[in-house]
């Protein structure tokens, strides 16, 4: 316990380095339509392939990002990001709407709606094809 107190805001301080160089990765699991089997989306769910300690996920790496503070540059990312997928699913033809898990702090940020217009804007995505949850605590 005394290592992970010591070590703890030393990885925090990385959180915000990686989502700034773009170090996190988001995979996508596939959300089927119970009624006919097809693909009806997928949720984008964050990671961080840190280099020493592994692939940190949602987990652990949620509770990090809401003690050190970058709660907003995180959820900017995975949003971001996951517009960009959206988008190059576009390019190939296939619709996927996409999910993404926001915290309920996001929900009194009253920057969070602008700034997501501009990414929908800058990816060309429609807003319909960006769906946002706040039940869960992965993002």
């Amino acid at each position: 316990m005394e290592t992970e107190i010591r070590v703890r805001p030393a990885v925090s301080a990385e959180l915000g380095r990686a989502i700034a160089s773009g170090g996190l990765i988001l995979h996508y699991q596939p959300k089927i339509d119970a009624r006919t089997g097809r693909l009806d989306g997928a949720e984008a769910l964050v990671r961080w392939p840190h280099p020493r300690r592994g692939l940190i996920e949602p987990g652990e790496l949620i509770p990090l990002a809401e003690e050190s503070g970058p709660v907003r540059p995180l959820t900017l990312y995975v949003i971001r990001e996951a517009l960009r997928q959206c988008a190059a699913w576009l390019k190939t033809g296939r619709e996927v709407p996409v999910s993404v898990n926001l915290w309920m702090r996001n929900l009194i940020d009253s920057g969070l709606p602008e700034d997501v217009g501009e990414l929908l804007a800058e990816f060309m995505v429609s807003a319909r094809l960006l769906k946002v949850d706040t039940s869960s605590s992965e993002s």
